[in-house]
């Protein structure tokens, strides 16, 4: 048997009395120990490393060091470690203090009467002190956990614990080292946690996650106060594909300059930036206000978040403000539990790779390029202002193909060139140049981005309308534009009212042909909008149940069907030869169909005979009367001549 003793001012005195009681025969039977009492963790790990289970701890309970006085009571601490880290050898305390004394002072002290220790009280009674050696027990985890239970109050101390935990817990599972430095709160919880998985986890999944993993060629960037303990074990899982930035030492500027330097696939974003207490709204706190200005300025980068609560509001707010996922780090209420900690792990790996995935569309590499290029735009030294200052009361309008094509095209930071220009000149109020997106237009762009870019025809224009949707209604609010809502579709509407269906009441007996359907999928677009059109829809879906069984009467939907374009193609027919009566206007689009249909409202006989030569030809700018109908050329938007208004390409 060994006795461990802490070096202190008491040591002579302890081997003195220890001797002459004839409890050791010699000194070589006491092991002194030196404290680290910044550190008693890894004081503890060193006994732990030489002690018998037959050794004894002898500890002063009023123990002092640099840090601590008396009354810290450091001997009791001294305790505690031993029993977390599994050391349950006998140990007796002493101090010239009474029991009752130093349990006034804490009740946590009560642990030195747990079983497997003793007290003794100064001066030593030889008698006493014998007593103390005949009666050697060990400690049992059993009786401990009262006394452990009694210190936790998870309410204060589950979220800045969250952090730690989280990392020891993954690292645990996927055997790595570099977990934080223990905190007695942290080895606490784990000495009090149920086990709740206690078979070996089949890690199979996982490994083969982490060494597939793919980045497509992108970084991803995780932004955290808490990166330092992070960093190991993300950059376990993900290599070198993460870079990694502290908000304490990198700005939300310099992480912008990050992401448009980078190009990154995805960012991974903690909720509590700089540790806030609770707030009622998560997006007050200071990731969830990051995430609505990165969303502002990078919409197309897929963000997940970083929490430490699971609770369904703040799921719901962070995905309403844009994050694509959010990650629920292992909180200390779960206990051990391998399972729990495979699965947690494995989500998080399967949603970054969600995010990665997206950008092998590569629509969504364009849309990212194009949305960085916006950043980059001034509106100096162009001559865009000093060409619109010959025109007074001009109108321009854009069609929903230019805007849809401009990301493919590489012109939407153009568009967004006019929009600064004028808004310069105007001073950010309507002036007598304007650019115009019709409310039919945006309603058009919404309803694509509504659908599933896995279908076809949708791989481009579904996220691309998502993208557009986002910087109309920015742009929007920022007045850099006009929406309009007058006319449009409730002309359309009101002429189709004119036009009777035949009534039949006979069942579908076959599909509905393609025009059929044609039909169907225009009136959809406006489905719901108003009573009119659900009247209209009543009296169609009445007319193709008869067309369905009696196809002589496919001459009368070769009648109407010209006449059923609900779109914004109709929008423009409608209210451009409107306002030609009251101001210049300038109609741009890239689509062939929609400048014929549309150019022949400025000047049908000139439009007609001059300048239409079939569906294929690509439209130069020409003076028709009051207006002018423009379709761009894609590979010169917006160059010196653009608003120079002439016989030539555009």
């Amino acid at each position: 048997m060994k006795i461990y003793i802490p070096t202190d001012s008491n040591s002579n005195y302890l081997k003195t009395q220890l001797i002459n009681c004839k409890i050791i025969e010699n000194e070589n039977q006491i092991k002194y120990f030196e404290l680290e009492s910044n550190n008693l963790g890894k004081t503890v790990k060193k006994i732990g490393e030489k002690i018998k289970d037959d050794d004894i701890i002898f500890i002063n309970c009023e123990l002092k060091s640099n840090s601590k006085k008396r009354c810290d009571f450091l001997g009791i601490e001294i305790l505690k470690w031993l029993r977390i880290k599994g050391l349950n050898n006998y140990c007796i305390l002493y101090s010239f203090m009474c029991i009752p004394q130093i349990v006034k002072f804490n009740p946590l002290n009560s642990i030195m009467l747990s079983k497997g220790s003793r007290f003794i009280q100064l001066p030593f009674d030889e008698l006493e002190l014998k007593q103390c050696f005949n009666c050697c027990e060990l400690a049992v985890k059993e009786n401990l956990l009262p006394f452990f239970r009694s210190e936790v109050d998870l309410s204060k101390i589950r979220h800045e614990l969250a952090n730690t935990w989280g990392v020891i817990r993954m690292n645990s599972l996927l055997g790595i080292g570099g977990s934080p430095n223990a905190s007695y709160f942290i080895e606490l919880l784990k000495f009090i946690s149920p086990i709740n998985n206690n078979i070996e986890t089949n890690r199979v999944e996982l490994i083969n996650l982490i060494d597939n993993f793919n980045s497509n060629g992108k970084k991803i960037i995780y932004y955290d106060d808490m990166v330092e303990i992070w960093k190991p074990v993300l950059q376990h899982i993900f290599k070198n594909n993460i870079i990694c930035r502290d908000p304490k030492n990198t700005t939300k500027e310099d992480l912008f300059e990050v992401i448009n330097n980078s190009n990154p696939g995805c960012l991974l974003l903690d909720l509590r930036l700089n540790n806030e207490k609770e707030f009622k709204d998560v997006l007050d706190y200071s990731g969830g206000k990051l995430l609505i200005e990165i969303k502002q300025k990078f919409s197309t980068l897929p963000v997940v978040m970083f929490t430490a609560t699971n609770k369904a509001e703040t799921l719901r707010q962070l995905i309403s403000a844009g994050a694509e996922y959010v990650w629920t780090k292992e909180g200390i209420d779960d206990g051990i539990n391998d399972k729990l900690t495979l699965n947690n792990t494995i989500n998080l790996i399967n949603e970054v790779s969600k995010c990665m995935n997206k950008f092998k569309n590569q629509f969504y590499e364009m849309i990212y390029k194009a949305e960085c290029e916006l950043k980059k735009i001034t509106i100096e030294d162009n001559n865009l202002l000093r060409q619109l200052n010959g025109y007074e009361k001009l109108n321009i309008y854009f069609d929903t193909n230019y805007l849809i094509n401009s990301i493919e095209e590489g012109y939407l930071s153009k568009f967004y060139l006019l929009l600064l220009t004028l808004n310069r000149k105007n001073q950010g109020n309507k002036g007598d140049i304007q650019v115009i997106i019709h409310s039919d237009v945006i309603s058009e762009i919404f309803t694509i981005s509504k659908q599933n870019e896995n279908e076809s025809d949708n791989e481009y224009r579904v996220p691309v309308c998502r993208f557009l949707l986002e910087k109309l209604i920015e742009w929007r609010y920022k007045k850099l534009f006009w929406e309009e809502y007058k006319q449009g579709s409730k002309n359309a509407i009101a002429s189709l009212e004119k036009i009777r269906f035949p009534q039949f009441n006979f069942n579908i007996v076959q599909p509905l042909n393609e025009k059929n359907i044609f039909i169907q999928k225009i009136l959809a677009l406006f489905k719901a909008k108003d009573a009119e059109i659900e009247r209209a829809n009543l009296e169609i879906q009445l007319f193709n149940n008869a067309i369905s069984e009696y196809k002589e009467k496919m001459k009368v939907l070769n009648e109407i069907l010209p006449k059923l374009r609900l779109h914004a193609d109709s929008t423009f027919e409608t209210i451009i030869p409107e306002d030609i009566k009251e101001k210049n206007v300038i109609f741009v689009s890239d689509d062939n169909i929609c400048t014929k249909n549309v150019g022949e409202k400025f000047d049908n006989a000139n439009y007609e005979t001059k300048r239409f030569n079939g569906d294929n030809k690509i439209f130069y700018a020409k003076d028709l009367n009051s207006g002018f109908c423009y379709n761009l050329n894609y590979k010169s938007h917006f160059n010196e001549k653009f608003l120079g208004i002439t016989d030539n390409t555009i």
